[in-house]
């Protein structure tokens, strides 16, 4: 396998899943969306390079993220019923 072929299939599978994400309902990219911002909080704040948390312990940026995690399943429980 040639790195132009797998070139091409990583393409191809993007687009794929581009193409199915964008069927997707919005509901449910709304949930997506959120869980990419509570992974991405969590990343920054558990970071040592990040000056701005440095006095913030790593406990407390996983116990932020499991609380945005509660606040979601709570929200996906209402909204499913």
């Amino acid at each position: 396998m040639t790195r132009s072929t797998t070139s091409k299939d990583a393409q191809a599978l993007f687009h794929s899943l581009l193409s199915a994400y964008a069927a997707t309902p919005t509901n449910l990219k709304i949930i997506d969306w959120y869980v990419f911002f509570a992974v991405f909080t969590a990343l920054i704040q558990v970071n040592k390079e990040n000056k701005e948390f440095k006095d913030l312990p790593p406990q407390c940026a996983v116990a932020d993220f499991v609380l945005c995690i509660l606040v979601l399943n709570l929200v996906i429980m209402n909204f499913f019923g």
